[in-house]
């Protein structure tokens, strides 16, 4: 999980909870992906879209160059792993069971253990 606020997929630490997964807030990123592979100019849409709506509801909204980095840098992994390299082209519905599926089941595995007293490693 890479942490910072306009998060494409979690809510802002000063807005609340920061680390599990929001459909409400990756909705809106995802309204942009409307074809069966995101480009990387739709993924920059989406991502400029999203830290416009961060910095409006978050008065406390921090955003330095280190963070845009990580942006950027988040955005890049999911175009490159599930795309075409530095063509981006990411199948839309792998990014969608990342972001939607995995981390949230991998989420639940990492609370169920610590609940348990282990963690199991994935």
């Amino acid at each position: 999980m890479i942490e910072h606020d306009g998060s494409l997929s979690r809510n802002d630490i000063a807005l609340g909870d920061n680390h599990s997964f929001n459909r409400t807030i990756f909705n809106t990123v995802s309204a942009f992906f409307t074809k069966d592979v995101i480009s990387i100019k739709t993924a920059a849409q989406a991502r400029r879209a999203r830290l416009t709506a961060a910095r409006a509801a978050n008065p406390a909204f921090n955003f330095t160059a280190r963070e845009d980095q990580f942006s950027q840098f988040e955005t890049a992994l999911y175009l490159g792993v599930f795309g075409k390299g530095t063509e981006g082209n990411a199948k839309t519905k792998w990014v969608e069971v990342m972001f939607c599926e995995y981390f949230l089941s991998l989420f639940i595995n990492i609370e169920s253990a610590w609940s348990l007293g282990c963690l199991l490693w994935v």
